[in-house]
């Protein structure tokens, strides 16, 4: 006898085509189970054991309360109460406008010494909007190019909201452009008691992995942005200021990179984002390529650019034909000319 627990589990093969094959049970069935002792020349049943007591599914359980063991009420109850006063005080915090200390004599319960008042607290909330830029859909020649991309502006993106801090001619809409985790630093910088306009100036955004990998330029205020169509096609390009190295210009994109782009807006007195759109779909710059690479020999050509290159090789020797035959006919027409005036 072997140490340990002997056991067999039903439906332990789970992909099987065979008769006889253990496969898997029904889900949420009740199933009972006896061993029998079977003759393998006549097949059939020389022995067998008794039932096994019913089997209970999953689906069974009662889940009532009254079910549940002490213990696990208590842990239950007191589990709720904790998070209601987490959820209490959280609330309490979110209406101060600031605090300070004061020292209490214990005996007549009178401050004896207190500190000054502490700024006031901002709460730094915003709205999200459901847009996601998009590159331009128009079959535009330099939509993507490497360092530059071309998105829709942000039209009609924060026309309609509302209860902001700052009006739709004093917020400011901005463009936010990330690269590789730069995506999750900008999330986590926008929360943080910061100025995110300078939380990662461009110059120095993408020169290594250890920066922030994301830089905000500004594009103008909401109602530069209108929600009716206007005519002619609505862009902006982002990298269209080219090496710049101020902290929020539209500088040049890293070569051979990934990047996602989304719209905010900004309230210009905390410099906190109030509202914002979705992440764009990353959008991959073009590799460049170097002349030398590039395969010259005539079996790479395509058959519509061999045509076009014999049809015009033979046009070109046509029109040289053509040249040299008519400058042959002046020249015998000069000698013509010259031999008829001599006699």
């Amino acid at each position: 006898m072997s140490s340990g627990a002997s056991y067999f589990r039903v439906g332990a093969q789970v992909v099987c085509e065979e008769t006889n094959c253990y496969r898997v049970l029904p889900i949420g069935s009740t199933v009972r189970v006896k061993y029998v002792l079977v003759d393998s020349n006549s097949k059939t049943i020389r022995s067998e054991t008794s039932w096994c007591p019913t089997s209970m599914s999953w689906s069974s359980i009662d889940e009532f309360i009254g079910k549940r063991s002490g213990g696990m009420v208590v842990i239950t109850v007191i589990s709720s109460c904790l998070l209601a006063v987490l959820l209490l005080l959280l609330g309490a915090v979110l209406l101060l406008d600031g605090f300070k200390y004061v020292l209490i004599n214990p005996a007549n319960k009178t401050v004896v010494a207190e500190s000054v008042w502490s700024n006031n607290i901002t709460l730094y909330s915003f709205v999200s909007l459901d847009y996601i830029p998009e590159i331009l859909p128009y079959e535009a020649s330099g939509r993507v190019t490497s360092s530059t991309i071309v998105l829709g502006q942000p039209l009609c993106y924060f026309n309609t909201l509302t209860q902001l801090k700052c009006s739709q001619s004093t917020c400011q809409v901005w463009a936010a452009i990330a690269s590789g985790p730069g995506v999750n630093n900008f999330d986590i910088d926008k929360l943080e008691p910061v100025q995110i306009v300078s939380a990662s100036p461009y110059p120095m955004a993408f020169s290594s992995q250890t920066n922030r990998m994301y830089f905000v330029t500004k594009l103008g205020r909401p109602k530069d942005f209108p929600c009716d169509q206007l005519p002619g096609i609505k862009y902006f390009r982002v990298g269209a200021a080219g090496n710049c190295t101020s902290t929020n210009c539209n500088g040049v994109l890293p070569p051979d990179s990934t990047v996602r782009v989304k719209y905010i807006l900004i309230d210009p007195v905390s410099r906190g984002v109030v509202s914002e759109s979705k992440w764009s779909y990353p959008i991959s710059l073009t590799s460049m390529k170097s002349w030398s690479s590039i395969d010259e020999w005539i079996g790479k050509r395509s058959g519509g650019m061999v045509v076009i290159t014999v049809i015009s090789s033979c046009l070109l020797a046509v029109l040289l034909l053509l040249l040299g035959a008519v400058l042959l006919l002046d020249c015998l027409g000069s000698f013509r000319r010259g031999h008829d005036i001599t006699t």
